[in-house]
């Protein structure tokens, strides 16, 4: 059944999540539908990680839990989670996200709103590991942001050109090969392609590196927004790949 979302998007309901990934085999992949209510406080304690049956995303403190995910017109229908303040998502200990920073490659795909697009700066993705190497994809006013570090200095900073809609569901891209031509590359929806070259070595030597969802490191700094998906490959795709994947996604979810 083919339906329309609240914007009037094409959304096609008999699409499983499964076949969005199109024959990919994404590193990991954190959905909203796939939760556990932590019996304590009838929040979310985890989300299970759709690629790794013993990896898990948890928050375990009550007061940082994400409320349960509820369905989104903005979004097809399908379940969200919603982030404000503090309220994170945290990758399990199994997790190890260093690829994201050592510049072998890397693609993220977030499937997300922002509920605000006013000045300040809300992070969504962040990674850091012991070598002081990090990840961070944020919104800083309407510009989606990737910035990638090494030792607490920046190795490229660089923003979509294309501004996001507070309210409305994006997906998002950052793609990520040291040694190519424009090695970082970032996009909004279906906007113009920001890219370049970092301006020093990537990250290296990490044994494990975390990732957090909903905001820094830190716990500072939160999106404040919803989430539905976000898939993390340790490579980077194909064009064709590309295309078939954000094809599959804007289809299911009815964003742009």
């Amino acid at each position: 059944m083919r339906r329309t979302n609240a914007r009037g998007r094409r959304v096609d309901s008999r699409q499983t999540p499964l076949s969005i990934i199109k024959g990919t085999t994404p590193y990991a992949w954190l959905r909203a539908d796939l939760y556990a209510v932590d019996g304590g406080t009838s929040k979310v304690g985890s989300f299970a990680d759709a690629m790794n049956s013993a990896r898990s995303w948890a928050t375990a403190v009550s007061a940082d839990q994400v409320a349960v995910p509820a369905a989104s017109s903005a979004f097809g229908g399908q379940l969200v989670a919603t982030l404000s303040d503090a309220m994170y998502i945290w990758s399990g200990a199994a997790a190890n996200f260093n690829f994201m920073h050592l510049g072998a490659g890397c693609d993220v795909y977030v499937v997300a709103s922002a509920d605000s697009v006013a000045a300040g700066t809300q992070y969504l993705v962040a990674t850091s590991g012991a070598a002081g190497a990090g990840h961070q994809l944020a919104r800083t006013t309407t510009a989606f942001s990737n910035v990638l570090y090494t030792d607490a200095h920046a190795v490229i900073s660089n923003r979509a050109a294309t501004a996001m809609v507070a309210g409305t569901g994006h997906v998002l891209r950052m793609s990520y090969l040291e040694g190519r031509s424009n090695e970082a590359q970032l996009r909004v929806s279906t906007g113009s392609l920001d890219q370049g070259d970092t301006t020093g070595a990537p990250g290296t030597g990490d044994a494990s590196t975390a990732c957090k969802v909903g905001c820094r490191l830190t716990k500072n700094s939160p999106w404040v927004g919803k989430v539905a998906s976000i898939l993390f490959y340790d490579r980077v795709l194909t064009t064709s790949e590309d295309t078939q994947l954000r094809d599959a996604i804007q289809r299911h979810y009815g964003v742009t």
